[in-house]
Protein backbone atom coordinates (compact mmCIF):
# COMPACT_ATOMS: atom_id res chain seq x y z
CA UNK A 1 0.00 0.00 0.00
CA UNK A 2 1.46 3.43 -1.05
CA UNK A 3 2.16 6.27 1.55
CA UNK A 4 -1.16 8.27 0.29
CA UNK A 5 -3.41 5.40 0.80
CA UNK A 6 -1.99 4.56 4.35
CA UNK A 7 -2.29 8.10 5.03
CA UNK A 8 -6.28 8.06 4.07
CA UNK A 9 -6.79 4.59 5.74
CA UNK A 10 -5.11 6.26 9.27
CA UNK A 11 -7.34 9.63 8.53
CA UNK A 12 -10.72 7.36 7.92
CA UNK A 13 -9.65 5.53 10.82
CA UNK A 14 -9.29 8.84 13.24
CA UNK A 15 -12.37 10.35 11.85
CA UNK A 16 -13.79 7.56 13.01
CA UNK A 17 -12.42 7.23 16.26
CA UNK A 18 -13.04 10.74 16.91
CA UNK A 19 -16.24 11.17 15.46
CA UNK A 20 -18.00 12.12 18.90
CA UNK A 21 -16.03 15.53 18.96
CA UNK A 22 -18.76 17.93 19.18
CA UNK A 23 -19.24 19.96 15.95
CA UNK A 24 -18.03 23.63 17.23
CA UNK A 25 -14.35 22.11 17.41
CA UNK A 26 -14.80 20.05 14.34
CA UNK A 27 -12.97 22.16 11.75
CA UNK A 28 -10.06 22.61 13.96
CA UNK A 29 -9.59 18.71 14.45
CA UNK A 30 -10.45 18.17 10.67
CA UNK A 31 -6.48 19.38 10.27
CA UNK A 32 -5.12 17.93 13.68
CA UNK A 33 -6.50 14.15 12.40
CA UNK A 34 -4.51 15.11 9.05
CA UNK A 35 -1.51 15.67 10.67
CA UNK A 36 -1.60 12.57 13.27
CA UNK A 37 -2.25 10.77 9.99
CA UNK A 38 0.78 12.26 8.37
CA UNK A 39 2.93 11.47 11.50
CA UNK A 40 1.66 8.54 11.70
CA UNK A 41 2.95 6.87 8.32
CA UNK A 42 6.12 8.59 8.74
CA UNK A 43 6.15 6.82 12.44
CA UNK A 44 5.62 3.85 10.23
CA UNK A 45 8.54 3.88 7.47
CA UNK A 46 11.22 4.75 9.91
CA UNK A 47 10.00 1.78 12.07
CA UNK A 48 10.06 -0.45 8.81
CA UNK A 49 13.90 1.35 8.31
CA UNK A 50 14.55 0.61 11.87
CA UNK A 51 13.94 -2.96 11.99
CA UNK A 52 15.87 -3.19 9.28
CA UNK A 53 18.89 -2.17 9.97
CA UNK A 54 18.61 -1.81 13.39
CA UNK A 55 18.74 1.77 15.49
CA UNK A 56 22.59 1.90 15.56
CA UNK A 57 25.41 1.43 12.36
CA UNK A 58 29.38 1.17 12.53
CA UNK A 59 30.91 4.50 10.60
CA UNK A 60 34.05 3.90 7.76
CA UNK A 61 36.11 4.60 11.31
CA UNK A 62 34.64 2.24 13.43
CA UNK A 63 32.28 4.52 15.30
CA UNK A 64 28.90 3.24 16.49
CA UNK A 65 26.41 6.14 15.08
CA UNK A 66 22.77 5.99 15.84
CA UNK A 67 20.99 6.05 12.39
CA UNK A 68 19.26 9.24 10.89
CA UNK A 69 15.81 7.67 10.82
CA UNK A 70 16.47 6.66 15.24
CA UNK A 71 16.73 10.41 16.15
CA UNK A 72 13.38 11.15 13.49
CA UNK A 73 11.37 8.37 14.79
CA UNK A 74 12.03 9.08 18.53
CA UNK A 75 10.65 12.90 17.19
CA UNK A 76 8.08 11.80 15.23
CA UNK A 77 6.85 9.87 17.92
CA UNK A 78 6.35 12.93 20.46
CA UNK A 79 4.55 14.85 18.01
CA UNK A 80 2.11 12.21 17.03
CA UNK A 81 1.24 11.14 20.93
CA UNK A 82 0.80 14.81 21.32
CA UNK A 83 -1.68 14.48 18.46
CA UNK A 84 -3.48 12.19 20.15
CA UNK A 85 -3.68 13.75 23.56
CA UNK A 86 -4.78 16.80 21.90
CA UNK A 87 -7.88 14.98 20.32
CA UNK A 88 -8.67 12.54 23.44
CA UNK A 89 -8.56 16.17 25.17
CA UNK A 90 -11.31 17.34 22.76
CA UNK A 91 -13.63 14.43 23.24
CA UNK A 92 -16.66 14.80 25.83
CA UNK A 93 -16.12 13.35 29.25
CA UNK A 94 -18.50 10.32 29.31
CA UNK A 95 -16.45 9.58 25.62
CA UNK A 96 -13.34 9.90 26.80
CA UNK A 97 -13.74 7.36 29.44
CA UNK A 98 -15.67 4.58 26.89
CA UNK A 99 -12.78 4.77 25.31
CA UNK A 100 -9.80 4.80 27.74
CA UNK A 101 -7.79 1.85 27.80
CA UNK A 102 -7.80 2.30 31.33
CA UNK A 103 -10.84 0.93 31.40
CA UNK A 104 -9.70 -2.39 29.92
CA UNK A 105 -9.18 -3.39 33.66
CA UNK A 106 -12.71 -2.50 35.26
CA UNK A 107 -15.46 -4.85 35.61
CA UNK A 108 -18.24 -4.79 33.00
CA UNK A 109 -21.07 -2.56 33.54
Amino acid sequence: MGKWSREKLYIKDLTELYKDIPENKKKFVKDLIIEAARLKVSLDECWEEIQAGGRFYIDEKGVEKERPCSTLFTTLDKSYRLAIKHLDSLLPTEVEKRRSFSRLDDDDE
